[in-house]
C-alpha cells in the first residue's frame, strides 16, 4: 500500500521514508524480498523516542513546513484521505 501511495502522490512532492532502528542488512533483505521501493533511513533510539515509535507500523504525516499533521498507530484505511487533505 505504501509503495502505491508513494508512486501515486510523488508528483505532488509527497515523499515517503521508511524508518528503522533494525540492522540495515536485515532491512535490505526484507525490502528486497517484499518489493518495497521507497526510501529508508536507519535511526537511533533518540529519534524513535522523539517520534514516540512504540508500535508498527507507524505513519507520521509531516507538512512542508515541518509540522506533524497526523500520526497513525498501526495500519489505517484513512491514510490516503489524510494525504489528500494535505496536498
Amino acid at each position: 500500500m505504501i509503495n502505491e501511495l508513494s508512486r501515486k502522490y510523488g508528483s505532488f512532492d509527497f515523499i515517503t521514508i521508511g524508518i528503522t532502528s533494525s540492522n540495515m542488512e536485515d532491512v535490505k533483505r526484507y525490502l528486497s524480498a517484499n518489493g518495497i521501493e521507497f526510501e529508508q533511513a536507519s535511526v537511533n533510539s533518540k529519534v524513535s523516542y522523539f517520534f514516540k515509535v512504540n508500535s508498527f507500523p507507524r505513519y507520521i504525516l509531516i507538512d512542508k513546513k515541518g509540522k506533524i499533521r497526523f500520526i497513525f498507530y498501526g495500519f489505517t484505511e484513512d491514510l490516503e484521505s489524510k494525504i489528500k487533505s494535505m496536498l
